[in-house]
C-alpha cells in the first residue's frame, strides 16, 4: 500500500505544480500529505498499524532517504471505537459490514448481502443511502466480497505452489546436510553385509589369477608366443583378450 500511495501522490503533485517552475529560486510549496487506510478485512490485526515504504526495500535501512508512512486503522467492530463515535456514518458502515460477514457464514453471498441491506434499512443503519442506492449497494458489495474470495483462493494456490517448491529446496538442503552423517552410519552395516559376497568374489578372482599365472608359466617353458598364450587363457579361463594380456604382463 505505501508504494501505491507513493505513485499516486507523485501524480497528484504533478497536477498541482503543473503551472509552477521547479527551476525558479523560490521554493514551490506543496500540500502536506497524510496517508490513512481503513481496514475492514477478516484477518486479525491490531487497532493501529504503521506501514512503511522502506519495509519493501531490498536492502533494509535504518534511516532511508525516501520514506512514506501510512496508518492502517482497523474499523471492524470492537476496534477503534473512538472513530465510530466521532463519525456516525463510519459506525453504521462497520455495522453493515459485520452483518454481511456474519450472514455469509450460513448462506450464499447474494442472500447474505440482500438480507444485510434490508435489515440495515429497517434498523436505520445507512438507511437513506441504502434506500436510494439499494441495487447498486448490493451489486458493489457482492462484487467486493467475490473479489476478496478470489484473491484468497489465489493466495491459497500460491501458498500451495510455493510450499511445494520450498519443500524440494529444503529436501535438497537436508539431504546434503545429512549425507555425511548417514554415510558414516551406514558404512559399517553395509561393510558387514557385503563382506561375505566380496570375499567370495575376491576368492574366485584370485583363483582365476593363480590359474592364469600357472598356465602362462607352462606356456613360457614351451616357448609359446604371447599371442598363443593369450588365446589359450581366453579359451581355458573364459576371459577377455584384454584380461589375458593383463595377466601376461603381470606374470613377466
Amino acid at each position: 500500500m505505501p508504494l501505491r500511495y507513493l505513485l499516486y501522490v507523485a501524480k497528484e503533485y504533478q497536477k498541482i505544480i503543473r503551472d509552477e517552475s521547479l527551476y525558479a529560486e523560490s521554493r514551490v510549496k506543496i500540500p502536506t500529505p497524510h496517508f490513512v487506510i481503513f481496514y475492514n478485512g477478516s484477518r486479525p490485526i491490531g487497532d493501529r498499524t504503521i506501514l512503511k515504504l522502506s519495509d519493501a526495500y531490498q536492502i533494509p535501512s535504518v534511516s532511508p532517504d525516501l520514506e512514506l508512512k501510512a496508518t492502517l486503522l482497523n474499523i471492524n467492530l470492537g476496534h477503534n471505537r473512538h472513530l465510530a463515535e466521532a463519525c456516525q456514518t463510519l459506525w453504521e458502515y462497520m455495522l453493515y459490514v459485520d452483518k454481511v460477514r456474519t450472514y455469509t457464514q450460513t448462506m450464499t453471498l447474494n442472500y447474505a448481502v440482500e438480507r444485510a441491506v434490508n435489515e440495515c434499512i429497517r434498523e436505520g443503519i445507512l438507511s437513506e443511502f441504502l434506500s436510494t442506492w439499494k441495487a447498486e449497494a448490493i451489486a458493489v458489495s457482492i462484487f467486493e466480497y467475490d473479489t476478496k474470495r478470489d484473491l484468497e483462493l489465489i493466495r491459497k494456490t500460491e501458498r500451495k505452489y510455493m510450499r511445494s517448491e520450498l519443500r524440494e529446496e529444503v529436501k535438497k538442503e537436508v539431504k546434503e546436510e545429512l549425507r555425511p552423517q548417514l554415510i558414516a552410519e551406514l558404512r559399517p552395516q553395509l561393510t558387514e553385509e557385503l563382506r561375505p559376497q566380496l570375499t567370495e568374489e575376491l576368492r574366485q578372482e584370485f583363483q582365476t589369477e593363480a590359474r592364469a599365472f600357472a598356465i602362462i608359466e607352462v606356456y613360457h617353458k614351451l616357448k609359446a608366443s604371447d599371442k598363443e598364450i593369450s588365446k589359450s587363457l581366453q579359451e581355458i579361463l573364459n576371459i577377455s583378450g584384454q584380461q589375458a594380456e593383463e595377466y601376461i604382463k603381470n606374470a613377466l
